[in-house]
């Protein structure tokens, strides 16, 4: 008799399992996964082999155990009061007028006559009547499943190396306790390398179950067909995803209306504004209250900023500085949105910055490098001579900067001391329909990929480091804000005295429709703005370059389908 599993024969089976308990071992060999964690990988494997042969040899599957819940007639006796009237006579005596004569002395005396009263006195006793209830329960059916037999999920993943006592000691034994015959095998990768090695393994029919991607790569691979859709298992599990995660990330998975990733962490806040309350208070300002306007902010950087000899030793600000050094590949996003713009149509096929707003965007941004830092090659050497915005920032030479939330936890591990605040950007006072608001194109999430073999193990294993307690456990390690909002009230946060700050920042923050090609747009936006930052062209030209080099990337695109 041939025995079937759920994956095929058991030939088939067999032979998967051994094979991939081979890659464990050769992945021992040439990567980055603990000895403890590749012998928990092995010993899975070779305890499904083991399964699934002594279930062959007795020619059948684990019998089903049922338990039974017998009916039972229950008897309930009740007391019930019942009054009982009882007649007592009660007679009392009265005295009647009468004469009597005794010797010669005759006395009178007086017989009263006798009343006889008689009173009613009721009495209340309990008698006791049987009141009989029947109940009777139905009969129910307990079906313990039968041994299943052991899935090994793989997930690749390009942060955990960092964190990998969180991974091993929390994550993935609090998954598999809720999952017993789930085995998660963790396969750490490059994040250099993470899109050719997806792609070869997608294209080699050797996929893992769990990837993770950035949003902004999204599109290419659901355009492609080389991500699976979400949205039977997100329907199957009943999730309401606009009321588990923030309204500025989850939306950052979806392609055409279609989910295909669900949010890792909160990196839609990449645009946080910094800034130095030792410095503020030592020129005068108030050191709990930054700039909320671009008028603010210029006004501040320009108290906060110190020349010397001709030369400035201390900057106020950077504007076109965004996340690491003093480069621009971020900025003109950075900024359009707190002037009150967009970037793309909803269906990401248009091009929106294209417009007055945009203008002002990058003029602006100009203006402030000639007001702030006396020209973008002062910016440049400044820099050089520093070596990183974030060193300037710690050391009090830059006063204000831009970064993304993940720099709370940096800013605590390298420079523990320092006395700063973060609020939102700054927006454009002279737009009346600007306002505090910060643009979320690109972020982690997980998906799966197309050829995935495991694909409800993998589902659950992708819910719970996105969704549920894994996500929790893993944001909280890094002290960075997850994209559930109720997470974000757990204790593991309240030592930090900035995070009320950060956390009422997140709201702000929209999602942005990304493109198939954000990532060769973005580097249109870095290269024609450094050119117009170095006066080799003026902001009208600048913006006409980005729009028209951007439109021509996605008409490209679409009419490759």
């Amino acid at each position: 008799m041939s025995f079937s599993t759920p994956h095929g024969s058991l030939a088939h089976s067999v032979e998967r399992m051994r094979r991939a308990e081979g890659e464990v071992i050769e992945m021992g060999k040439n990567s980055q996964v603990s000895r403890r964690r590749l012998l928990r990988m092995a010993g899975g494997l070779g305890a499904s082999v083991a399964g699934v042969a002594a279930l062959a040899a007795c020619g059948e599957a684990e019998p089903q155990i049922i338990t039974k819940e017998v009916p039972v007639e229950t008897t309930v006796i009740k007391e019930v009061p019942v009054e009982k009237i009882v007649r007592e006579t009660e007679v009392r005596e009265v005295p009647v007028d009468r004469i009597v004569t005794q010797e010669k002395v005759v006395t009178q005396q007086v017989e009263v006559p006798v009343e006889r009263v008689v009173t009613q006195v009721v009495e209340r006793e309990k008698v006791v009547e049987k009141v009989v209830e029947k109940v009777v329960t139905r009969e129910v059916v307990k079906e313990v499943p039968a041994m299943r037999e052991t899935v090994n999920v793989r997930w690749q993943e390009v942060w955990a190396d960092a964190f990998q006592p969180t991974v091993e000691e929390k994550m993935i034994p609090g998954f598999e306790a809720q999952f017993p015959y789930i085995n998660i095998v963790n396969e750490r990768i490059e994040e250099a390398q993470m899109y050719e090695i997806y792609l070869t393994q997608i294209a080699g029919g050797d996929p893992p179950d769990v990837i993770q991607i950035q949003e902004s790569r999204v599109p290419q691979f659901a355009a492609r067909g080389g991500i699976i859709p979400l949205d039977a298992f997100i329907g199957k599990a009943g999730l309401n995803l606009a009321d588990i995660f923030y309204a500025g990330e989850w939306p950052k998975g979806s392609w055409l209306g279609v989910q295909y990733t669900l949010p890792l962490d909160n990196t839609g806040a990449w645009y946080l504004f910094w800034w130095n309350k030792d410095t503020f208070e030592e020129v005068g300002l108030d050191p709990d209250t930054p700039p909320t306007t671009w008028t603010e902010l210029e006004e501040m950087a320009l108290k906060t900023t110190v020349r010397e000899g001709g030369e400035i030793t201390r900057h106020g600000m950077f504007v076109p500085e965004m996340i690491k050094g003093a480069r621009t590949d971020a900025s003109f996003k950075g900024w359009q949105f707190p002037a009150g713009g967009h970037m793309f149509t909803e269906d990401a096929k248009s091009v929106l910055f294209d417009d007055a707003i945009g203008q002002r965007n990058v003029s602006w941004q100009l203006d402030m490098v000639q007001k702030l830092n006396d020209g973008w090659d002062n910016i440049q050497g400044y820099m050089d001579a520093v070596g990183a915005s974030r060193t300037a920032f710690y050391n009090g030479l830059l006063t204000m900067r831009v970064e993304g939330v993940w720099f709370l936890g940096v800013m605590r591990r390298d420079a523990p001391d320092i006395n700063a605040g973060v609020t939102h950007m700054p927006y454009d006072d002279t737009n009346p329909n600007a306002r505090p608001r910060s643009i979320s194109d690109d972020g982690w999430s997980y998906g799966m990929p197309k050829g995935a073999q495991n694909l409800e193990e993998g589902w659950e294993w992708l819910r719970y480091l996105t969704a549920g307690e894994g996500n929790l456990a893993f944001m909280g390690n890094l002290k960075r804000p997850s994209s559930v909002p109720k997470y974000n009230d757990d204790p593991l946060y309240q030592s930090e005295p900035l995070w009320n700050d950060l956390k009422s920042v997140l709201p702000l923050v929209e999602a942005s429709p990304i493109t198939p090609v954000n990532p060769d747009i973005d580097q249109v936006l870095k290269d024609e703005m450094e050119l117009m930052m170095a006066g080799k062209q003026s902001p009208e030209e600048t913006l006409a370059s980005m729009a028209g080099q951007t439109r021509e990337l996605l008409d490209e695109f679409f009419a490759s389908l």
